[in-house]
């Protein structure tokens, strides 16, 4: 992904939403232990579904690049 001008690996989450899902919430966090998960992750993309059936697709990718001996995690948190 290019940030800022540079190329750069990076841990990224996509997922698909209902649109008029009233009421849910949903938060991609990023852990580098499993233990303990920040939500500071950046969107990169949120795209309509070209079917019109009222989803959106949105990418996220983590607040810092990967390196070699990085160990970095993602979860999508979705709550009523």
């Amino acid at each position: 992904i290019n940030v800022g001008g540079v190329n750069r690996d990076y841990l990224t989450l996509t997922f698909q939403r209902q649109i008029a899902a009233d009421g849910t919430s949903h938060e991609v966090e990023f852990s580098t232990d499993l233990v303990n998960w920040t939500s500071d992750g950046v969107l990169v993309n949120q795209a309509v579904s070209g079917n019109d059936d009222g989803f959106v697709t949105e990418t996220w990718r983590a607040p810092l690049s990967t390196s070699a001996d990085a160990r970095l995690f993602a979860r999508l948190r979705v709550q009523d």
